[in-house]
């Protein structure tokens, strides 16, 4: 499978549900409201969603490693096989979600 970067991650976002592998750079952040999104089959590896909210998203067959979700908060989604593989997860908040991901 193809590995995309940042700007294809960011263009994404456009569209549902956002899907692929993605290497994002270790320096690379992303402060962002993602709202009302579906994650499908997605993989990203490195960077940083430090500070960003997921609010009404569905997230299914995911992976996130080596990311930082720190002071991240997750309000009513949907986790269904999800992975934080080597995240730091520091003040993580789920919300009235369905499930929890797996924290390894």
């Amino acid at each position: 499978m193809e590995q995309l970067n940042e700007k294809k991650f960011e263009q994404a976002l456009d569209s549902t549900p956002i899907t692929g592998t993605y290497v994002f750079n270790k320096e690379y952040v992303l402060d962002y409201s993602f709202k009302k999104l579906s994650f499908n089959k997605l993989k990203i590896t490195n960077g940083s969603f430090t500070c960003s909210l997921f609010e009404d998203c569905k997230f299914i067959n995911i992976v996130f490693e080596s990311i930082h979700l720190d002071y991240c908060d997750f309000k009513n989604c949907y986790f269904e096989n999800v992975t934080f593989k080597k995240c730091t997860t520091e003040n993580i908040q789920f919300l009235n979600c369905n499930d929890m991901p797996h924290i390894m």
